[in-house]
């Protein structure tokens, strides 16, 4: 009788086990698959137009591995670019 009693309890505790792995993979994946789709619509980009900077929602990223920047951003630091129209700057605003 005790032998089925310990069978019982563990059954459940598998069940639940499982439940949350299954929750866990499902929120992870759920999380991780728009990363990897923007990346390669991103990498997809940069392969098909190599003039332009590829953006994704009008945000691209670069890095500058030249140091020509080096008074305002360090060495290889990421800068986030946002896409706009040229033709509403004036004279008097910067550009950064």
């Amino acid at each position: 009788m005790s032998m089925d009693n310990t069978n019982a309890v563990k059954k459940p505790k598998q069940k639940t086990k499982k439940l949350a792995w299954r929750i866990t993979l499902i929120v992870v994946c759920a999380l991780i698959l728009p990363i990897m789709i923007c990346n390669l619509i991103v990498s997809i980009k940069g392969i098909a137009n190599k003039e332009q900077i590829p953006s994704l929602f009008g945000l691209g990223v670069v890095s500058d591995t030249h140091g020509t920047m080096e008074s305002d951003f360090k060495l290889n630091d990421l800068l986030f670019i946002k896409s706009f129209d040229t033709n509403s700057l004036q004279v008097s605003e910067d550009i950064i």
